[in-house]
């Protein structure tokens, strides 16, 4: 599994914030945070704003993994489309991983 140190800069309501999320691989930490910014989130949303990081095919490989995990849960909603949000579970990984930077 391929580690890095990404920095990933996020807008919020009051100003961006600069994240470098430390021994996690991208594409998770990508994921992680997105959802942390906007709660829930189609995968072709999260794609488009990692960066490049995720690719049309990776993204849902991702999801589908976090989700296995317990970090993520989804939602059909009536367009057929599906809506990612993280898990309890998935929360506290995304504050330990930010807690270590």
């Amino acid at each position: 599994m391929f580690f890095s140190v990404v920095t990933i800069s996020v807008g919020a309501l009051l100003g961006w914030f600069t994240w470098d999320l430390l021994q996690m691989p991208r594409r998770r930490s990508a994921i992680f945070v997105h959802l942390v910014f906007h709660q829930e989130a189609y995968g072709d949303e999260i794609r488009r704003s990692s960066g490049g990081v995720l690719g049309r095919g990776s993204v849902y490989v991702h999801l589908g993994k976090m989700e296995d995990e317990g970090l993520l849960e989804s939602r059909v909603t009536p367009s057929q489309r599906r809506l990612y949000r993280l898990t309890a579970a998935g929360r506290r990984d995304a504050v330990k991983a930010i807690q270590r930077l």
